[in-house]
């Protein structure tokens, strides 16, 4: 799934697109009925139920700015009841989603394949469930907590979209007022139709909005892919143990960094190693209720010649020194980057902002024989955990 780069701005690509959004959705089957009600949590609740359970289909737009320049890709989707989701992009693989909540370890970003997939990595991230997402709540336990700990929801005004009343929310730091997210939930299927992500300056840095909806039951046309038949994208060979807590404690006194939080409120998920190929990096995750964050850690330097298509090399991304990679255009986002002669990567839907405050805050080893002590200390781990010895 390949992402087209246009010149337009911003504004004059909302202003061509929206047009677009006005397409008149076909009715809903009469067992959708209108749920009235003036809390967000429900509405987000609903919506997460609703994305799990109704069957639909339509056409998807993402839209992601990276650079002044916006990055646009279209495809169709189709859901069945049993939660079964295809993902077929013009001109690139289908896809199908079989599973109703998150398989990955961490949730929704813990098991990114960039390497996979066109530049900026949009067919694997697609495929682990990046259509169109929401916050955690009624997804993932603590979500509404988690949620306001760091964000002010609100219902704003009533709004129309794809001919269809929906509810829209507004989510907003709660320190400083800033406006990070707006969703549009259909009033009558309960369904989320569009998502926008502002940056801290108020600017759209992601839109994901349906141009076309049929909410009847959907009978895919064509040969839906077997189960027994190959993926329609490669996979890579790869095994995923969390690490208990007498494993964090052997990590952190081996060197390792395992912060217990991340600036900008977000709160541990799990920590977790993962094999894959001929690497074995620690995977951290965390989440703030709204985005999740992937920091993955290993030793040694990569080699910079064999990153996926579409890295584009940064000037400066939070205060690193040395080259840091990112792919415009991707969502998630993801940065690699190397220090004290270990490599990171870092895996979001937050906007880059968020980021780079992540990034700044992340503590650098110091100590004589550091990455003696490291050797040694994810060498105990693996043999204590390890499936894969």
């Amino acid at each position: 799934m390949r992402a087209a780069r246009l010149g337009a701005s911003p504004v004059a690509l909302l202003a061509l697109l929206l047009p677009l959004c006005s397409l008149t959705a076909t009715a809903a089957d009469g067992r959708v009925t209108e749920v009235a009600t003036d809390d967000w949590r429900e509405v987000l609740e609903r919506a997460a139920e609703m994305a799990r359970t109704k069957a639909y289909a339509g056409e998807l737009l993402w839209v992601n700015y990276a650079d002044d320049r916006p990055y646009v890709t279209r495809a169709a989707v189709r859901n069945t009841p049993r939660g079964g989701l295809v993902v077929d992009s013009e001109g690139g693989p289908t896809v199908e989603l079989d599973a109703v909540e998150d398989s990955a370890p961490g949730g929704r970003v813990s098991d990114v394949q960039v390497e996979d997939s066109a530049p900026g990595g949009r067919v694997s991230d697609v495929q682990k469930g990046w259509a169109l997402t929401l916050p955690d709540v009624g997804s993932a336990p603590g979500g509404a907590d988690l949620l306001e700990a760091k964000y002010d929801v609100s219902l704003a005004a009533d709004d129309r979209l794809l001919d269809r009343r929906c509810r829209t929310l507004e989510i907003r730091r709660n320190d400083d007022g800033t406006l990070r997210e707006r969703l549009w939930v259909d009033d009558r299927s309960g369904l989320l139709l569009r998502r926008e992500t502002y940056d801290g300056t108020g600017e759209v840095v992601r839109l994901v909005t349906y141009l076309s909806l049929d909410l009847r039951d959907v009978h895919p046309g064509g040969r839906r892919a077997s189960r027994t038949e190959p993926s329609a994208l490669p996979e890579r060979s790869h095994a995923v143990t969390r690490v208990d807590d007498r494993g964090l404690a052997a990590l952190r006194e081996a060197g390792w960094t395992v912060p217990e939080t991340l600036p900008g409120g977000f709160q541990p998920v799990g920590v977790f190693a993962v094999a894959a190929e001929e690497s074995q990096p620690l995977q951290l995750v965390y989440r703030d209720g709204l985005y999740a964050v992937s920091l993955f850690q290993q030793t040694g330097t990569p080699d910079w010649s064999s990153l996926p298509a579409g890295a584009e090399k940064l000037d400066d991304f939070g205060g690193l020194e040395g080259l840091v990679y990112a792919w415009p255009g991707a969502i998630p986002q993801r940065y690699v980057w190397t220090t004290g002669g270990r490599t990171w990567s870092l895996v979001s839907d937050a906007p880059a902002d968020e980021l780079e405050a992540i990034v700044a805050g992340l503590p650098q080893p110091e100590a004589p024989g550091f990455w003696e002590r490291v050797g040694r200390g994810l060498g105990r781990l693996w043999s204590a955990v390890s499936p894969w010895e």
